[in-house]
């Protein structure tokens, strides 16, 4: 008689953090050899760590307006016009859903003025100089949320990102190098002289 074959736990399979997702155990070197296992990001950690960048363009922006040279006094006027126009756009939108009592000429031309200016906000947007923010919280926020041990847990807590953040180093960022391979992202691609680029992973990720 064949022997049966055990049933699997499906409770604790349903149930562990790791099982549905892809993850990988990694071999530290400087970290004494120690193994750790690398998750991909869950859409939560996406929410999170898009957050976290443009909290740090927010911050970058600020930082540069308060520098008062016309460049930077340019941009805050662009960034303010962006705004207005923007809120504008939208209450255009509500209003040529709501009101139907307009007349259907005015709306055809209002909903062509309103698409005008989302190009207008489009290619506005698309040539304001960057200003580069600190990343190295959002990427540490990365580590801390897929950095796992062998029973599954969590090495880190949300409260040790700004722990982690000081002591960024080369280790820290292969490990979130591996997270986003996981997810599906390649953080870098041929650039138009056949050498790799560095990508940004959100918007590799159509997240941005």
């Amino acid at each position: 008689m064949a022997k049966q074959t055990a049933a699997p736990n499906l409770r604790a399979l349903a149930t562990h953090p790791l099982a549905p997702f892809k993850h990988e155990r990694v071999v530290v070197p400087e970290w004494n050899n120690a193994t750790v296992i690398v998750r991909q990001l869950v859409a939560g950690d996406w929410v999170d760590y898009r957050a976290a960048i443009a909290k740090a363009q927010r911050e970058a922006l600020k930082s540069a307006f308060d520098g008062g040279d016309e460049q930077t006094q340019q941009l805050d006027r662009m960034s303010r016009a962006l705004t207005v126009a923007d809120e504008f756009y939208q209450r255009v939108g509500v209003a040529l859903e709501s009101e139907e009592e307009l007349p259907e000429g005015f709306r055809a031309r209002a909903r062509k003025e309103a698409r005008r200016l989302a190009a207008a906000l489009a290619e506005a947007a698309s040539d304001a100089p960057a200003v580069a923010g600190n990343v190295i919280p959002a990427t540490a926020l990365v580590l801390v949320r897929t950095l796992f041990n062998e029973d599954g847990t969590r090495v880190l807590l949300d409260s040790d990102i700004e722990a982690v953040a000081a002591s960024f180093s080369d280790v820290h960022a292969r490990l979130v190098d591996k997270a986003f391979e996981l997810s599906g992202i390649s953080l870098e691609k041929p650039g138009p002289d056949g050498e790799p680029v560095p990508v940004d992973p959100v918007a590799e990720a159509g997240n941005a």
